[in-house]
């Protein structure tokens, strides 16, 4: 029987190893993180489902409404998959929405951009990181894209770095909304 359980346990530990430590796709399925274990068994995965605690604090908004939100949470006042009697903390609950598009130009122009002269950036693949926390979410057919992610402290302040293979783009997080890339972005 021991066995049965050590090999159980071992299934479900390998199963979260290949999981986001972070939530940062546009996923609607609860996100597995690692916690301890208060025994010498090691750590258990527990679900946290990102999506309805994004609900719970009004975080959930359409693509389109761009840019960055911010909300603190007690972890033991949310539920969805937080303990309510244990490991309590303060944590910051961070939105982010963006629409990344490419100009068909290169260097520096004398007009202003219009719609027609950008391109969605969509179906890509865009891997995203802020001081401590990172992931990765993927741009609908319009551009758009979305990051979530929780962390000890507020994240409005810090560089986001937004890659898509091997361009990026740095800004300050609380300055996000329509991402205009260079041309070389267009051929991805």
């Amino acid at each position: 029987m021991r066995i049965l359980l050590i090999i159980a346990l071992g299934l479900i530990v390998s199963s979260c190893a290949t999981t986001s430590k972070n939530p940062g796709t546009e996923s609607k399925e609860p996100v597995s993180v690692k916690t301890k274990k208060p025994t010498h068994e090691g750590p258990i995965p527990t679900v946290i489902d990102y999506p309805s605690v994004q609900r719970l604090l009004n975080l959930d908004r359409t693509p389109s409404e761009l840019g960055f939100s911010e909300k603190v949470f007690d972890t033991c006042q949310v539920g969805f998959g937080y303990p309510a009697d244990r490991d309590c903390q303060r944590r910051y609950f961070t939105v982010i929405h963006f629409k990344l598009m490419c100009r068909d130009s290169e260097g520096t122009i004398s007009t202003v951009l219009t719609d027609d002269d950008l391109r969605p950036i969509s179906g890509e693949t865009v891997n995203w990181y802020l001081k401590d926390v990172n992931g990765t979410t993927v741009t609908d057919s319009d551009g758009y894209g979305q990051i979530i992610t929780t962390s000890s402290q507020s994240q409005k302040n810090q560089r986001l770095r937004i890659a898509v293979k091997s361009d990026f783009l740095f800004l300050k997080a609380g300055e996000i909304n329509r991402l205009i890339a260079p041309k070389g972005w267009c051929n991805h």
